[in-house]
């Protein structure tokens, strides 16, 4: 008498792996019991499971039929009955000792039979279940780095012959997203996770979750959280005196402020360009700071405290480290911390240049509003953006060859316009959302011809002692005639006009020189953001400068300077005043002297 023992080794329903040959379903047929002839087989069989395998050992003793030409075959199914066409069968080599199959269901119930088959027929030798292990996926706390967030957890339930099986994926849904984000996840040895989250922005709630699954029917989900993420700023206020600091409000108060360098600053708490005081005042916080590069600051870097004295907002610049250039955004809050109104700290120790524009048009800056250079070509100085009406900076590219937002410590926030956020009220309480437009391309709901002037408005951007331009251009718009355009009057160009051909290559923007200024100024084709969509375009070929000049009529757009240079013809299309812009999107300014 001789011992046959088989051990088969299950790993799912699908692949089928050495020592086992897959049948097609077996139908309903009956099995017959083993009986007579084969009265002397015995068999023992045990399984064990993992999450998508299933591992059974067992002995078959075949007595004197060890020489019978019999096949070996094991049917399973989650169908008790082992029948129709989810029924798997597995046809054994008897000169084989293993079996291996895959991709079973998780926490399943899995009916299976092993029945031996001699000329055609068919005796059932055992019939059983056994169910597949569990998974479930953990979620651990968030950790927050000066990169983002960290999101982590473990798929539990899993051993290492699942591991090729499973496949995870983080989903994330916050402000900082326009939908819901998908992460592919790389399993550990452990089946432990985590994920650098690097778009994450401060004190923004997001909701995420993780989904471990083996194909397309067979998944498991965490749990759904939310994280808030922290607001740093929220610590920003300490006890500093008014009385050493340097009063920014006292030549004229201002949405801007320009500081030069290290020390003890404050400011009044009023309108800008107005006595007008903006509330009662609970506290004063930072709200973003940026280099206007790449890199993205720590919070406090360039502004490493604030206080509210009396009357007074008061700001540290760090005085135990070198001055770092950059722009940031101080805001004032009342008791239910909503902002009351916020300040643009424009820290620069740049020895600004006046540039004086041909035919009495005026004196302008030498480079935009916020930005850190005025050299030709250099990405700092591409300066901020603006909406039309609105005193609140938005960055804008930290690249002169391709649109990379400067970094800062506050992500852009675009929203949709509804009749809730396109009121001037949501835009004074929201500094840093930029509004997308109404069908008419204006983040108002209304339009308010007043929010800019020739006349310094409360809502003009520009530091104490500038404004908006003019815009405009001599000859005539109708109704819309505006001869005091600084550009027009200098004489750069009028509607359709083409001059500056070919001569700038080389040069992401144009120099304006004699006879139309002097000295010599840089004026960066820093692009726009677009009104429509929230997002960066035109940078390296727009220049687009606002001013103050709004169409008449029932007209919701707005004028000022476009240039564009267009590749391969190497011509500058300049327009003074002819070009319309949609108020909501966020272009560049150029401030103009005060007379």
């Amino acid at each position: 008498m001789r011992n046959r023992i088989l051990t088969l080794f299950f790993f799912g329903v699908l692949a089928v792996m050495a020592g086992c040959q897959k049948s097609e379903p077996s139908g309903t047929e009956d099995d017959k019991p083993l009986a007579g002839a084969l009265s002397g087989v015995s068999v023992s069989i045990e399984p064990t499971t993992t999450a998508t395998t299933a591992t059974f050992s067992y002995t078959i003793d075949l007595g004197e039929m060890v020489d019978a030409p019999l096949e070996y075959v094991l049917r399973y199914s989650i169908n008790e009955s082992l029948a129709g066409q989810s029924t798997k069968t597995v046809k054994l080599k008897a000169d084989e000792n293993s079996c291996t199959v895959t991709e079973l269901q998780f926490a399943k119930v899995y009916y299976y039979e092993l029945h031996l088959d001699l000329y055609g027929i068919k005796y059932s030798v055992k019939k059983d279940s056994f169910t597949t292990m569990p998974v479930s996926v953990g979620l651990y706390e968030p950790e927050e780095n000066f990169d983002g967030l960290v999101l982590s957890g473990k798929v539990n339930g899993l051993s290492a012959v699942d591991r090729s099986e499973i496949k995870a994926v983080l989903y994330v849904e916050g402000e900082s997203f326009d939908d819901t984000q998908e992460f592919p996840l790389e399993l550990r040895e452990d089946f432990s996770f985590s994920a650098q989250l690097d778009a994450v922005d401060i004190d923004s709630a997001y909701k995420y979750w993780v989904i471990a699954s083996q194909g397309s029917t067979n998944s498991v989900h965490s749990e759904t959280k939310i994280y808030h993420t922290a607001d740093p700023y929220e610590e920003s206020e300490k006890a500093l005196s008014s009385g050493s600091a340097a009063d920014l409000s006292a030549s004229g108060a201002a949405n801007c402020y320009v500081v030069p360098g290290s020390g003890l600053y404050k400011f009044k708490f009023v309108k800008g360009n107005s006595n007008e005081s903006v509330g009662k005042v609970e506290s004063v916080r930072v709200l973003w700071e940026s280099f206007g590069t790449y890199v993205k600051p720590s919070a406090f870097e360039l502004i490493s405290a604030t206080s509210k004295d009396g009357d007074y907002a008061v700001f540290e610049v760090p005085q135990d480290q070198e001055f770092k250039e950059g722009n940031a955004v101080i805001a004032a809050y009342d008791a239910q911390d909503n902002i009351l109104w916020s300040w643009h700290i424009w820290l620069t120790a740049a020895d600004m240049a006046e540039i004086t524009y041909a035919n009495k048009a005026g004196v302008m800056m030498d480079r935009n509003l916020g930005a850190l250079s005025s050299a030709v070509n250099d990405p700092k100085a591409l300066g901020l953006f603006y909406q039309w009406g609105r005193k609140d900076p938005f960055l804008g590219s930290s690249s002169i060859s391709q649109p990379l937002y400067a970094r800062s410590t506050r992500n852009l926030k675009v929203i949709t316009n509804t009749p809730e956020t396109a009121t001037l009220s949501f835009a004074t309480a929201n500094p840093h959302k930029f509004i997308l437009a109404n069908q008419g391309g204006d983040w108002l709901s209304v339009k308010d011809n007043s929010l800019w002037g020739s006349t310094k408005t409360i809502y003009d951007p520009c530091p104490a002692g500038w404004r908006v331009p003019d815009g405009g251009y001599n000859g005539g718009l109708g109704e819309d005639a505006h001869p005091d355009g600084v550009w027009a009057r200098a004489g750069f160009s009028r509607q359709g006009e083409t001059k500056f051909g070919p001569g700038d290559d080389g040069k992401v923007g144009k120099v304006f020189s004699e006879p139309f200024c002097t000295p010599d100024t840089w004026y960066p084709a820093a692009g726009s953001i677009h009104y429509s969509t929230g997002q960066m375009y035109g940078l390296g070929v727009d220049g687009v400068y606002h001013s103050v000049t709004a169409f008449g009529g029932d007209d919701t757009m707005v004028t000022g300077l476009l240039f564009n240079y267009f590749q391969p013809l190497g011509v500058h299309y300049i327009y003074c005043g002819g070009e319309k812009f949609a108020r909501a999107g966020g272009n560049s300014v150029r401030c103009f002297k005060v007379e």
